[in-house]
């Protein structure tokens, strides 16, 4: 990741850990597996906070860290990859007066994330837009909105409370496939999205990709319990003697999980079909 950074960029980037000061020549810091997050105190920070989309780390937290403590200079770049992580937090900087610019969603390999920002902000040309911004004046600091400073705060495990993200969302009927705690459903805009008290969150694509793979998981975990059980059962009937009453019903017990296994197997099958 360092080296493809650097030579994207044309200039050095390194890993860093914990609480990082930004570098004004422009050193950027990368760590795996660590959200980033701006603090507005001249450090961006690496932790391991909650995933976001199913990423960590994600585009969203520091899209929406860079809308609340950056300058009005600020501009997100929203370039080709899969999902949608990213709209949301192109959606704060550009509620919070900064400049959002997308890549066409025709000349990329995986169009999903620049279809997802446009419909979420405003249009803007890419590369011509980018020069015309550089060289502009800063423009005033606009006010930073509630909601925006709290789901912020919600990302980065700052003493959220559960009584203040009542204020983002309502509760919804869907439970958090990472901690399994209730989500919460924002719709201040597009992309709808979810949160978690832990700080997870998901837009709505990505949940419900999850959500698949967690199904997929369970049938898979339940044909397992079911075949150990068919085995255990015949095995026992085994062990038993003839003339015991109990082989009867181990085995009449191990056809019908046996059944319920081959059902199993066919919604398993039928679910991969559609896959």
């Amino acid at each position: 990741m360092r080296r493809r950074t650097s030579r994207a960029l044309k200039r050095p980037a390194a890993e860093g850990g914990g609480r990082e000061r930004s570098d004004p020549r422009g050193r950027d810091r990368l760590r795996p597996a660590r959200q980033v997050h701006d603090d507005g105190r001249n450090h961006i920070h690496l932790h391991r906070g909650a995933h976001e989309n199913n990423f960590r780390p994600a585009i969203d937290p520091r899209f929406r860290s860079a809308a609340v403590y950056r300058s009005s200079r600020t501009v997100a770049v929203v370039l080709s990859r899969l999902m949608n992580d990213g709209a949301a937090g192109a959606q704060a900087i550009a509620r919070c007066g900064k400049r959002v610019l997308i890549q066409h969603p025709d000349t990329g390999d995986s169009p999903d994330m620049p279809r997802a920002t446009l419909k979420a902000v405003p249009l803007d040309r890419l590369a011509t837009r980018l020069a015309e911004i550089a060289g502009q004046p800063c423009g005033p600091a606009r006010e930073i909105r509630m909601e925006i400073r709290l789901e912020l705060k919600i990302a980065s495990l700052e003493g959220a409370s559960m009584s203040n993200e009542e204020r983002l969302g309502e509760l919804s009927p869907y439970n958090c496939p990472h901690c399994d705690g209730v989500l919460w459903e924002i719709r201040d805009g597009l992309p709808t999205r979810f949160h978690c008290h832990t700080g997870h969150a998901y837009t709505i694509e990505p949940l419900s990709a999850v959500q698949e793979e967690a199904l997929d998981h369970d049938l898979f975990d339940l044909l397992r319990a079911h075949k150990g059980r068919t085995a255990l059962l015949r095995q026992m009937a085994e062990r038993s003697s003839a003339h015991d009453v109990s082989k009867k019903l181990y085995l009449e017990r191990a056809k019908l999980v046996e059944e319920d296994a081959q059902h199993l197997e066919e919604i398993i099958k039928s679910r991969r079909a559609f896959a």
